[in-house]
């Protein structure tokens, strides 16, 4: 296998550094959100569901003890994750 050699300025090189890193943070992210991790909210009773993986049975009776959830509408739920946790945390 043949080897190849590049030389660059300490200013092209910055520059090449400063792309890959900014590309893999980019990358990072993206992964982040499409696992959900970076989200502060889980938009559905679905999400949260899964993220626990609990039944509809234990969100309502959980809802229904002071779980904290905004609904906007008759369908449409949305749990802040930091407050959810929190109140799971302080009632075990």
């Amino acid at each position: 296998m043949s080897e190849i050699k590049v030389l660059l300025s300490d200013e092209d090189a910055n520059s090449l550094r400063m792309f890959v890193y900014d590309l893999v943070l980019d990358e990072i992210n993206h992964a982040r959100y499409d696992a959900g991790i970076s989200k502060e909210w889980w938009n559905s009773k679905r999400e949260i569901k899964e993220a626990f993986n609990w039944g509809d049975d234990v969100l309502s009776l959980l809802i229904a003890k002071g779980l904290p959830v905004t609904q906007l509408g008759e369908r449409t739920f949305h749990f802040n994750k930091e407050a959810v946790n929190k109140f799971l945390l302080e009632n075990k």
